[in-house]
């Protein structure tokens, strides 16, 4: 029903959760309680498929493409755990971090039965195709553990 556009509920709780997560991020970093230095806006293509396995249990492989915005951007420069100075990406003589990134993304896991639905437990590996600094060799990387039922 979501690709048909009649049912907008996942839509609806998606987009919440994506702002409520952005303005938590921006209000923590604010207070000074978290401070995330470059950050990308992942927005993942992937793939995914169930193969059965044991009983009624299933196997998920997941795999795709993950096109990245950079949302936020900081350079420190310290030395011997001194900061020297600290400045947004753009006005720093540090050199250039770019503003979009490719990552590829696979994943594996196991979903099992529960009533009408599946809990599913994953872990996937994104890992950046490119540079991110065009003076080091800098790449996106993330592990991600996933715990989800579909409703």
């Amino acid at each position: 029903a979501q690709f048909y556009l009649t049912d907008l509920a996942v839509f609806k709780v998606m987009f919440s959760a994506i702002v409520t997560a952005m303005l938590g991020v921006t209000y923590l970093g604010w207070m000074g309680v978290l401070d995330l230095d470059l950050v990308y806006l992942d927005l993942p293509v992937l793939l995914r498929s169930r193969i059965p396995a044991i009983g009624r249990t299933r196997l998920i492989l997941t795999g795709g493409a993950v096109p990245s915005l950079r949302i936020g951007c900081n350079v420190e420069l310290s030395t011997g755990g001194v900061t020297l100075s600290r400045s947004e990406c753009g006005r720093a003589s540090v050199g250039d971090f770019r503003i979009w990134d490719v990552e590829l993304l696979g994943g594996i896991g196991f979903g099992i039965p529960i009533e009408n639905s599946e809990l599913a437990i994953e872990a996937r590996l994104t890992q950046g195709l490119r540079s991110v600094s065009d003076i080091a060799d800098i790449r996106n990387r993330a592990l991600t553990f996933v715990i989800s039922v579909p409703f």
